[in-house]
């Protein structure tokens, strides 16, 4: 259990820092917006601060990264771009679906 812990830490870790560069977003912007201190987001980025369910929907609400993305769950179909999980069905990671504004906090 803690073999598959490390890894998924690692991998969140890993996913946020290449996430916030793709974006060129600095450690200091991306912690303002999701309210931490940029000490706070480098310690996530390196794997040594796991961060909070608020804080890790913020930072997918920023860098408009799904959730499930981040998690390796995401079935996304390779040639249309759709969820598999049928036609009309409401992506659980949306905004709308976890009950968040699509306004980004200033």
């Amino acid at each position: 259990m803690r073999k598959a812990k490390t890894h998924l830490v690692s991998s969140l870790s890993r996913a946020m820092l290449e996430a916030r560069k793709q974006r060129a977003f600095t450690q200091a912007f991306v912690a303002s917006h999701i309210g931490i201190s940029q000490g706070a987001l480098s310690k996530m980025e390196r794997g040594l601060l796991v961060p909070s369910a608020i804080q890790w929907i913020e930072f997918c609400r920023l860098t408009k990264i799904k959730i499930d993305d981040f998690m390796g769950t995401g079935t996304t179909s390779p040639s249309s771009g759709q969820s598999s999980s049928g036609p009309g069905a409401k992506d659980p990671s949306s905004k709308e679906s976890l009950g968040l504004s699509s306004e980004i906090p200033h």
